[in-house]
């Protein structure tokens, strides 16, 4: 994963960073639900964010060969058109 799409991703789950900012709005994070997870379903979260992480590193791959059979096509035509 590129280091910008892991940087959201760890931007995303920064629960500090949610906590912090709804108590500066004065809301009491006690009444919400996402605050009293437990360790069992944010292991099973982090299970989906891993299988997201391979899925998206396919997709990646995928686009760099699509992208390199582009570059190839490409020049194939200037060399067809240079004859």
């Amino acid at each position: 994963m590129d280091k910008q799409k892991r940087l959201m991703l760890e931007e995303i789950a920064n629960f500090t960073m949610y906590q912090r900012a709804l108590s500066n709005q004065g809301i009491n994070t006690k009444d919400y639900p996402i605050f009293k997870l437990n360790r069992e379903t944010l292991l099973e979260a982090k299970e989906i964010l891993k299988g997201l992480k391979d899925i998206i590193a396919e997709l990646d791959a995928e686009i760099a060969k699509r992208d390199q059979g582009n570059y190839e096509f490409i020049q194939e035509l200037r060399t067809k058109i240079s004859d």
